[in-house]
């Protein structure tokens, strides 16, 4: 009987956790408990940062954007006849872009490549137009063009030959650019290099 009430005794003992022991001592006003954790094992500690390593995204490398290229409208550099002169107000008057001095029937440059979004005539004059990749949309006239609308070409390509009838008596080119529908731009400002005497 004895070794029974030991053995269940003991027993119970195993099963019920060791009660926390307590202080005798008061604990000063405001002060707090701290529970104080293990550390996990070094695996453990190796497995997460591996986990969140994995999980994080890695920073996205932005691509490098190549900057167009723009060449002069005619096979030599040639002389300004009128410089750029923009107006204060769009409907204002001004030069919306420069006039070239080039002789009639003279070869017509593509500024840069890009896609033709129109060639034809334009009130009194023939006129090509054509759209950038950057955004930028030159034009060129007076000038018969051997390009269409939706063609694609390419810096240096011949896109047509000047008319006369502008810059009277003297023939020229005119050339302009712009950003957007209304945000004329100097396209001489386009260009690398500008080794170009203005004589006006």
């Amino acid at each position: 009987m004895t070794i029974s009430i030991i053995l269940a005794t003991m027993a119970l003992h195993n099963t019920i956790p060791a009660q926390p022991v307590y202080s005798a001592e008061p604990l000063p006003y405001g002060s707090h408990f701290s529970l104080h954790l293990p550390d996990p094992p070094p695996l453990l500690e190796e497995k997460l940062s591996s986990d969140t390593q994995r999980n994080t995204p890695l920073p996205q490398t932005p691509k490098s954007i190549a900057r167009q290229t723009y060449v002069f409208p005619a096979k030599t550099q040639r002389e300004v006849i009128r410089s750029f002169s923009p107006p204060s107000v769009k409907w204002g008057a001004g030069h919306r872009g420069v006039d070239i001095s080039l002789e009639t029937g003279g070869e017509v440059l593509a500024a840069s490549d890009g896609v033709v979004i129109y060639a034809g005539k334009l009130n009194d004059r023939s006129v090509v137009s054509i759209e950038h990749p950057d955004g930028i949309r030159t034009t060129y006239e007076p000038v018969s063009p051997s390009v269409a609308k939706g063609e694609k070409v390419t810096a240096g390509q011949v896109i047509g030959t000047l008319d006369s009838g502008h810059c009277g008596p003297q023939s020229c080119l005119h050339w302009g650019a712009k950003r957007g529908k209304d945000a004329y731009i100097n396209p001489l400002s386009l260009l690398h290099e500008r080794q170009i005497r203005l004589i006006e």
